[in-house]
């Protein structure tokens, strides 16, 4: 029979798991355990069933195990029903899951007793629930550890003959193992061999799936002759020494730098608390690892999983803070968790290095020149610049290898941001689990040759053990480490840090460069699921912005509430987890998600209201008009008054436009200053409203004439110039199926627009509150769409509401505009991308749906269209059409994610010119009213910044005293500005966003001058 590479490989294997099975010396049954739930504790024994709703639960033993000989190492072989962390003597030990199986307690093999206890949950490590979980076996194991590397040994071997590319090597190999193999003898009379296959992985599954299988029982420990016994381990010995010797016709080809590694989600398809318990688990098994093994090194990030450690689970943290100072663990990252890329704003971005940051370096002296995300799904222009500011030299991803259409060209390059900044860019490319390596021949070779930048840089990195629900490595891939260092056939191995490959890599050609976002061709979906969380993110950011805003205005008169604050900003920070603010965890997440964001919003909002109330002079009758932002703008504010009038400081009354029971808008012609107040008189006169039925569907107010088709689609006119603002329509909604290929929550396919139906229009009315507004109701599959066309000065706002109850289905709106242009700019929340609006190449096709914050803008010379909205990010261009996604619904894995109520606005914004300011300061109107506070008289103006191209995006307490100041150019300009502080102060610096490296400014006592670049972030320090 002539057999194919694959083939070989699974004959080969078949023979050596024939000797695996003599590997087991002896097993020591574990009889009894006190059970402890949250109700009850009992004494049970194996086979005990448990209650799968109420957990985590606890089994507790007392363990003796006898002092082993030289070659015996001794396990806990134990399944309680679900992922466990394995307690011995109040130590966190390690980890029992389906990937770790067993855990070597040799340590404890001192013939004295040792209280074991297991924490369980009943799930495995992707969170698949054990319906009926119970004790399935519980032993103390004594192994031959000589047989278990004889075997490694020989899987080793078999993986390098079928994974190497060179022929002749690959032969030599399998001469060697026809040989090696043949010298080893096993007992084959058939009693002996019955009761080894049991524990024979190759034959048990076979010979026990047929009709009647025979009843094999199971291995308590087999008798091998000292004869039968030497031969595997000569057999091996002889094997190693070949495939040593061999190094020198076949030398080392390439280098790989290892590092244990173990991605845990912070949530994804399991809830935050079950997150602490996986990193507890996976921790303590890294601690026991560096014991063992005095190579291995471990490598984690996310600072807020340390802080779970060290609060949960002290001295564990104690332990991995001595390993730190070792080299041993590698604290990596330098974020407060790996965060999503796209939908944080800047300066949630900036926070999540200046906590990590910060938390590293004040737990453990050590700030990461590495930024390490793995998985994130996609990353903004904004990134470079942050981790230059935090300073972060080294960019690690594997996720653009992700792309369905385009290969990401580089392995390695330089990365430029927006500004202009750089970093090092490096991925590499393991085919079969990602970050999740393995330490087996087959994935170090095939990592290697995948390595695509070898005449710039000869090795690569690869991070192994088991993720994305936690684990981490095992000791096999440690085991196998040790040999395969050593051999032909493999790169050559090294387990170093992350950033210590950095710090030795040798660069030796001119790397190219990578300008702008690295788009992800994939999980597109990311930026709708689950809309009431993302909105309730965005409101969480503008709300902790305004509560550290006036806490630094008002900090003479109020003690700055620094605890509090940090505190939200934490919170905040880990609901920007990758899995977490993208929409695609469990239903769970989701639930603690919102829950935890609303207490952001209403805990800030209590802090704005506090320093208010207590700054504020109590007064009658008085309304303070407060504008946070950076852009002046007319005084526009809504608020329940029951329609009181309000006087400007002419005294003249403000327009009132009544857009529901109790729901006024109030507009002037004053304008109000960046960071002013302004106090006006509010009368006790209220405006007469009447509720009435009007007829038609234009409206128009000074610069519009908005008509309502019988579709639901308008078109407007600009009384200026005339000119329609669409070709024919405008706003017009399609429902797609919406059934990805693979990934429900993640992604939306190329080909969604051939499944479309339009909404069925059930209603076209004007306001019975005001004659500029049309109120329109569509109905389709079950859900409700209700739509308010709302006149304002300057736009039109399309104010939603969706009653949804549809299921893989996708809402959009398309603005096709009467304009021709080649590009349109999209908000990064500090800056903008331009983008094309053809399909030309490939790149331009692939990014069919695409990340924007606020707005996109499509403009010709001297007039432009701007699409704004209060909380969406997927945006799509396709010539002079821009469409926006406004709601999906994918059944996996949170089948009824986004079903029920939501509201939200998109605005339709025309202007003159080419100045994108015009467009900024319109999308601030819409995201950040007006702050209104009745009965109180406020005096504010805090600074004054001479140009408004300068965006503030922070005041808040400085990190070691005095304030911060952080500002960033947001049009794409260069030039000189005034900053002048309205306060007393001693001393000005510029620092970065870690607010290290401090250079004082020259100021005028009252002022200082900065020269700004395109969208360049500055930070100052105040004292």
């Amino acid at each position: 029979m002539y057999l194919k590479p694959e083939k070989i490989k699974e004959r080969y294997m078949a023979m050596i798991n024939e000797f695996l099975p003599y590997a087991v010396i002896k097993k020591k049954e574990i009889k009894n355990f006190i059970f402890k739930n949250s109700h009850e504790k009992i004494s049970v024994s194996k086979g005990f069933e448990w209650d799968s709703k109420d957990f985590p639960v606890y089994f507790v033993t007392e363990i003796k195990a006898e002092i082993p000989e030289e070659y015996e190492t001794v396990y806990l072989e134990i399944w309680t029903g679900g992922e466990s962390l394995v307690i011995i003597d109040d130590f966190p030990y390690g980890e029992i899951n389906p990937f770790h199986r067993d855990i070597d307690i040799t340590k404890y093999a001192d013939s004295s007793f040792h209280t074991v206890e297991l924490q369980t949950v009943p799930k495995k490590l992707f969170g698949e629930h054990q319906n009926h979980p119970c004790i399935s076996y519980a032993d103390i194991v004594y192994k031959d550890k000589y047989i278990l590397k004889a075997y490694e040994m020989f899987r080793a071997a078999i993986e390098i003959m079928t994974a190497t590319s060179d022929e002749s090597l690959s032969q030599e190999i399998k001469n060697q193992l026809d040989k090696s193999i043949s010298e080893i003898h096993i007992p084959r009379n058939t009693a002996d061999y019955f009761s080894a296959t049991h524990d024979n992985i190759s034959l048990f599954s076979r010979v026990t799936g047929i009709w009647n299988p025979e009843k094999f029982k199971e291995n308590r420990g087999l008798i091998l002759s000292n004869e039968d016994r030497e031969s595997i381990l000569y057999s091996a010995a002889n094997l190693d020494k070949f495939m040593k010797k061999i190094t020198s016709e076949y030398p080392k080809k390439g280098k790989v730098n290892l590092i244990g590694h173990a991605h845990i989600d912070y949530a994804w398809l399991w809830p935050y608390e079950e997150t602490k318990r996986k990193i507890a688990r996976t921790f303590s098994n890294a601690v026991r690892m560096t014991e063992k093994y005095p190579d291995f090194k471990y490598s984690q990030s996310s600072a807020q999983m340390y802080k779970d450690i060290k609060e949960n689970y002290p001295e564990l943290y104690g332990r991995i803070k001595e390993l730190i100072r070792e080299g041993k663990w590698e604290n990596s990252g330098g974020m407060w968790v790996e965060s999503d890329c796209n939908i944080p704003s800047a300066e949630s971005l900036i926070r999540q290095f200046y906590y990590g940051q910060n938390f590293f370096e004040k737990e453990f002296g050590i700030k990461n020149k590495t930024c390490w995300l793995p998985d994130v799904f996609g990353f903004s222009s904004l990134i470079p610049q942050i981790l230059k500011e935090a300073e972060i030299e080294n960019f690690v991803t594997i996720k653009i290898n992700w792309n369905e259409k385009n290969k990401f060209p580089y392995d390695i390059c330089k990365w430029r941001g927006i500004d202009g900044s750089e970093v090092l860019y490096f991925s590499f490319a393991n085919p079969f689990d990602g970050y999740n390596g393995n330490t087996n021949p087959e994935t170090l070779i095939k990592t290697w040759e995948n390595h695509r930048d070898k005449d710039k840089v000869s090795e690569t990195l690869l991070s192994f053990g088991y993720g994305d629900g936690g684990g981490g490595p095992s000791d096999d891939m440690l085991e196998r480490y040790g040999f395969l260092s050593e051999w032909a056939g493999v790169p050559k191995l090294k387990i170093d840090t992350v950033d210590n490959f950095f710090k030795n890599i040798n660069i030796k050609n001119e790397l190219p460069v990578w300008d702008g976002e690295l788009y992800l061709e994939l999980h597109r979906g990311t930026f709708t699921t689950q809309a009431e969380t993302k909105k309730l993110h965005k409101l969480a950011e503008n709300k902790i912005y305004q509560a550290e805003f006036y806490s630094s205005v008002f900090s003479d008169f109020f003690e700055y509430p620094e605890s509090e604050t940090e505190k939200l900003w934490e919170i905040l920070l880990h609901s920007e987890f990758h899995d977490v603010i993208p929409g695609s965890s469990i239903k769970e997440v989701y639930a603690d998600a919102e829950r935890e964001l609303k207490y952001v919003c209403d805990e800030s909002e209590k802090i704005i209201e506090r320093i208010l109330k207590k700054y504020g002079r109590k007064s009658e009758n008085i309304i303070s008009v407060i504008n946070s932002t950076s852009y002046k703008r007319k005084i526009e504010f809504t608020a329940e008054t029951g329609g009181r009038i309000i006087k400007d400081s002419e005294g003249n009354p403000f327009k009132i436009k009544r857009t529901g029971e109790n729901e006024y808008i109030y507009e002037g012609n004053e304008i109000i200053n960046p960071f002013e107040s302004r106090i006006f008189n509010v009368s006790e006169e209220k405006e007469v409203f009447y509720k009435e039925e009007k007829k038609g569907n234009v409206i128009q107010n000074r610069r519009f004439i908005l008509e309502v088709n019988s579709d639901g689609t308008f078109q407007v006119t600009d009384k200026l110039n005339g000119r329609k603002m669409f070709e024919e329509r405008g706003n017009i909604l399609f429902m797609y199926k919406d059934i990805p290929t693979r990934w429900d929550a993640w992604d939306i396919d190329h080909d969604y627009e051939k499944y479309a139906v339009s909404p069925e229009v059930k209603e076209i009315k004007k306001s019975e509150y005001s004659g500029e507004i049309i109120e329109v109701k569509y109905e389709s599959e079950g859900s409700e769409i209700f739509q308010k066309y709302v006149l304002k000065e300057n736009r039109i706002d399309i104010i939603t509401e969706l009653q949804w109850h549809s299921r893989r289905t996708m809402l959009r709106v398309k603005m096709p505009f009467n304009i021709h242009a080649s590009h349109v700019k999209t908000d990064t929340s500090a800056g903008y991308n331009e983008r094309s609006v053809y399909k030309n190449t490939d790149y331009e096709d692939a990014k069919f749906e695409v990340i924007g914050h606020r707005w996109a803008d499509i403009s010709e010379y001297g007039y432009g269209y701007a699409l704004l909205n209060d909380c969406k990010y997927g945006y799509k261009f396709n010539h002079n059409e821009i469409s926006l996604t406004l709601m999906r619904s994918p059944v996996y894995p949170d089948y009824f994610a986004d079903e029920g109520n939501h509201r939200f606005t998109y605005s339709v914004f025309p202007h003159y010119g080419n100045d994108i300011m015009d467009v900024q300061r319109e999308a601030e109107k819409l995201n950040n009213n007006l702050r209104t506070v009745f009965n109180y008289a406020l005096n504010l103006n805090p600074f004054e910044i001479s140009t408004e191209v300068l965006k503030v995006l922070a005041f808040k307490r400085g990190k070691e005293n005095g304030f911060t100041l952080r500002i960033a150019e947001t049009a794409g300009s260069s030039g000189k500005a005034k900053i002048k502080i309205n306060r007393d102060f001693k001393k000005i610096y510029m620092a970065n966003i870690l607010e290290n490296n401090k250079i004082e400014l020259k100021t005028d006592g009252k002022s200082f001058e900065l020269e700004y670049k395109p969208f360049k972030i500055y930070t100052f320090v105040i004292e």
